[in-house]
């Protein structure tokens, strides 16, 4: 039977900014979920952090948020919040707001692997949230764009 619905890697860009609230709030919606299924890329902590300070209730490691090693271990049964774990401990603890080199490695980093999942054809298409240049220089990435970065 042929698959009906797009899957989407949605990374969650800066973990200190806005980046993981919107698409956290995003892949909760329901006409987002009636339209794709949505797959987070980042480090589950981030999301539970994030959830917790925008008052949503997912439980990590529960069934809610339901964090997996390949796009294709997604699961979207009971509402699940499928996230492809791409362990940053820096970040889980960053203040937000901040810019710091910790923020830019690990936007880069579920960047880069939202985009390894779509060359693997795990997922059907990568849209990207919000990323903070000025983190990322200071940790040292060049870097002169989303386009550009998934482009190499």
């Amino acid at each position: 039977m042929p698959k009906q619905r797009a899957t989407i890697a949605v990374p969650t860009g800066d973990p200190s900014g806005i980046g993981p609230e919107i698409c956290l709030k995003a892949a909760l919606d329901p006409a987002v979920r009636a339209a794709c299924d949505i797959v987070l890329v980042s480090d589950p902590n981030v999301i539970a952090r994030h959830a917790k300070a925008c008052g949503i209730e997912v439980e990590l490691h529960a069934i809610g948020l339901h964090a997996i090693d390949r796009a294709t271990g997604a699961n979207w049964s009971n509402d699940r919040l499928n996230v492809l774990a791409c362990p940053q401990p820096e970040a889980a603890t960053l203040e937000l707001g901040a810019v710091s080199a910790a923020s830019g490695r690990a936007s880069i980093a579920f960047c880069a692997a939202a985009i390894k999942a779509a060359l693997a054809g795990e997922v059907d298409a990568v849209v990207a949230a919000p990323q903070h240049e000025t983190s990322i220089a200071k940790a040292g990435i060049a870097f002169d764009g989303h386009p550009s970065f998934v482009a190499r």
